[in-house]
């Protein structure tokens, strides 16, 4: 046990370097191309910061463990909206996160909110839903779906971006460090790709010895390790002044994991949805509720604070953490 323990522990720093890696070099691509903080975040850095679950579920979802690549995707949305509260909380940027002044985000949540809906019910039905004899034995119907609300959501939250979002600043990044950027995107997705299948094998065999499951483990543990590039680049964004990098970095990754269940779904051997078990759905609801109460510090107006705790801060962290408390009791 304490062998499989010391072994997860050691190939989550490496998930986590890479993390690191690819989000930073996926910052200086944003630079380069002259894309605003909002949309970095939303779109190059999330997709960045996402790219440790691809991996990890996918191979997970080949051995057989569909409950833990699902787990580690909607674990993972509820660890990064909890992180995005817990640095609203303790960061002192003399700039507010969920606040009005992020309300271009709402958008983004609600994209974040469908999505869940999506596989929430997917996860629900799909065991039982009768479909033609053309279609493919081992891909969901919930997948397409989740691939056209995503393409459509991306499309939309990108234009009220470009109409809403000031033109960013040159930054002038010289072609040099653009080659450099990209090789350490590549060297970095390489590694993952390397590390991603040991990874999720230490992890079935830690939730065989520690008798905790693929579900509660995927949800919680792996989740957390492949979340941890998102802690990184969040407070990063925070330091830099960057709020709205920040939001949309943590409400794209959460679109961009969910969205990941398709591609994961296309890439096992049975329907993912139906094969990973029940308490994934309540995951999905959970998510809906964290998202929620989310939004609500994007859009509302007024600024207070119960002495120095932000309400809508420690809402998000308290509801994420109550979501972890529930997959155990359910698992």
């Amino acid at each position: 046990m304490i062998e499989t323990t010391l072994q997860f522990a050691g190939l989550s720093v490496v998930v986590l370097l890479c993390g690191v890696a690819l989000a930073r070099s996926s910052d200086r691509l944003g630079e380069r191309f002259g894309w605003g903080g909002s949309v970095a975040g939303f779109l190059l850095l999330a997709g960045a910061t996402s790219l440790p679950e691809l991996i990890l579920s996918t191979q997970a979802a080949r051995i057989g463990e569909a409950g833990m690549a699902v787990g580690d995707m909607l674990g993972s949305c509820l660890f990064n909206l909890m992180i995005l509260g817990t640095l609203d909380l303790l960061l002192r940027s003399g700039e507010r996160m969920l606040s009005v002044k992020s309300a271009a985000h709402g958008l983004s949540a609600m994209v974040g909110v469908f999505l869940a809906a999506a596989v929430g019910v997917g996860v629900l039905i799909e065991g039982g839903v009768p479909l033609p004899a053309w279609w493919p034995a081992t891909i969901g119907p919930t997948t397409p779906l989740l691939l056209l609300a995503y393409a459509v959501g991306l499309r939309i939250v990108m234009l009220d971006m470009a109409i809403s979002s000031p033109p960013p600043a040159e930054r002038g990044v010289e072609p040099g460090e653009t080659w450099k950027a990209a090789l350490f995107y590549i060297g970095a997705a390489t590694v993952l790709v390397l590390v991603g299948p040991a990874t999720a094998e230490v992890a079935v065999r830690f939730a065989e010895l520690s008798g905790l499951g693929g579900t509660f483990v995927g949800t919680t543990f792996v989740a957390a390790a492949t979340s941890l590039p998102e802690v990184v680049t969040t407070a990063a964004a925070v330091r830099m002044g960057a709020p709205g990098m920040a939001v949309g970095n943590v409400l794209g990754s959460n679109a961009f994991n969910l969205v990941i269940l398709a591609a994961v779904d296309l890439l096992s051997p049975g329907r993912l949805l139906a094969d990973c078990g029940v308490v994934h759905a309540v995951t999905a609801f959970w998510v809906i509720l964290v998202t929620a109460a989310a939004a609500v510090g994007l859009l509302y107006r007024a600024e207070r604070t119960v002495g120095r705790i932000e309400p809508d801060a420690a809402a998000v962290v308290l509801l994420a953490a109550a979501g972890f408390g529930v997959v155990y009791l359910l698992s």
